[in-house]
């Protein structure tokens, strides 16, 4: 249905109308693949004028219950527009698509030159929920944003929940600035019992995909982060294990090829991790541990495997802090020292994506008898206790346990020295 009224002068012409439409043909459908318009309704107001030498218009349009299906999702649509000639106003417009739902507004500013596309928007969903896909897309995500040279849009995005592979983030809040090739963002959440924030860009060309992020992440729940990630593929140190509230700080480096798949060699992360009334229960690698060094005789005259098995059924730990990071598919941790009323340990090795570790234990138990040695070398008392230096290597379902003499030697190294120093400083020391 339709209605016109015309007004004429000499130097001027104005049309002024109503038109409401029903469209059904697959033609009226924006060109996107399994993309299929079931009904609707598409009411416009408009204002059309030419001055002599040019033309003017004024539309005002509403998309009401438009329905259909795309890429075997259901879709529905309620919308409102304002088109002039250099701005499009998305006054309001709801959009659903499978368990999906979205609200937005915005303005793009002059969208009919085939030029840059400029313009700024809102919107918000109650949840979005991300599929993992195992392999790659026919096409790489980044090729979606593709924006002729000289355009920018930005975005302000509130999503109530995100979902990605068992992960869940609440209270979402996203900037977003799309430029030619690059896209920047800041982000605000809540997750795993914290607060998280991060800042980045990712940038792409003909090669592939980068994308680098600052983050900072408070008060964490590092049972829920374990669990929420599934253990990092991993079940030595599982998320029933761990408790205690995580900080941490750091950057990250992504990549993808230019097919889409990951870049795992150009993949980086290194982050300062702080650790607050942590507790380590029932971890059975470390359990394991006296019962292969008294079987393989590496400290049997000196462990008591019953009383050392006890104080690692469950360790509570002093607040602790730890540089770490990631590269060349390799996960390092510098040095960590995890301390309790009964128990030093020290921590420093790597492991491998595919699971490959090295890692160096040191054990110090304050309960230990003095100097002594058996078959393997001397057992050091530094006066705190005795160490005990132990290589984990293998993979992390199958470690091997062996005695670690180069750490070993290092430490005694280190505490050779610190006396020397100790000493040297008396010896200096004025008399009172």
């Amino acid at each position: 249905a339709a209605s016109t009224e015309v007004s004429w002068t000499p130097r001027r012409l104005e049309l002024n109308g109503s038109l409401e439409a029903t469209p059904e043909a697959s033609e009226h459908c924006p060109p996107a693949s399994e993309f299929q318009w079931k009904s609707g309704t598409l009411t416009s107001a408009f204002a059309i004028r030419w001055n002599g030498s040019a033309f003017d218009y004024d539309l005002t349009a509403q998309l009401n219950r438009a329905n259909g299906s795309w890429g075997n999702e259901p879709w529905s649509a309620q919308a409102e527009a304002h088109i002039l000639p250099d701005r499009l106003d998305v006054q309001g417009a709801e959009v659903n698509w499978g368990t999906e739902t979205w609200n937005v507004t915005g303005t793009l500013r002059d969208p009919w030159s085939g030029g840059p596309l400029i313009g700024n928007f809102r919107a918000s969903t109650p949840r979005l929920t991300l599929a993992n896909n195992a392999q790659a897309e026919s096409a790489p995500w980044w090729e979606a944003l593709n924006l002729p040279p000289g355009s920018q849009l930005t975005a302000e995005v509130d999503l109530d929940e995100i979902a990605y592979d068992g992960v869940h983030l609440a209270n979402n809040h996203v900037n977003l600035s799309l430029l030619p090739q690059r896209l920047e963002f800041e982000a605000a959440m809540e997750a795993w019992q914290g607060n998280c924030s991060a800042v980045g860009n990712a940038q792409w060309n003909a090669e592939g995909a980068r994308l680098d992020v600052e983050y900072v992440a408070e008060q964490l729940s590092v049972h829920h982060v374990f669990k929420e990630f599934d253990d990092f593929g991993q079940t030595t140190l599982r998320s029933e294990h761990l408790s205690g509230v995580l900080d941490s700080d750091g950057t990250a480096v992504l990549a993808w090829n230019a097919d889409g798949t990951w870049a795992w060699d150009r993949i980086r992360w290194a982050g300062n991790q702080t650790l607050n009334d942590g507790r380590l229960v029932g971890v059975e690698s470390l359990m394991s541990i006296p019962d292969y060094l008294s079987e393989h005789r590496m400290a049997a005259p000196l462990i008591n495997p019953i009383d050392l098995r006890a104080k690692l059924v469950e360790i509570g730990l002093q607040p602790v802090s730890t540089p770490a990071y990631f590269m060349e598919n390799t996960f390092h941790i510098p040095q960590l020292s995890l301390s309790s009323e009964s128990l030093n340990v020290s921590i420093e090795g790597s492991q491998t994506v595919s699971g490959l570790i090295d890692y160096s234990l040191g054990l110090e138990l304050r309960e230990l008898r003095g100097k002594t040695s058996d078959d393997i070398g001397m057992i050091q008392d530094d006066g705190l206790g005795n160490h005990l230096f132990i290589n984990i290597i293998g993979s992390v379902d199958e470690p091997e346990f062996r005695w670690d003499r180069e750490s070993q030697r290092a430490h005694r190294r280190k505490d050779f020295q610190a006396e020397r120093d100790r000493l040297k400083a008396l010896w200096h020391k004025s008399p009172d």
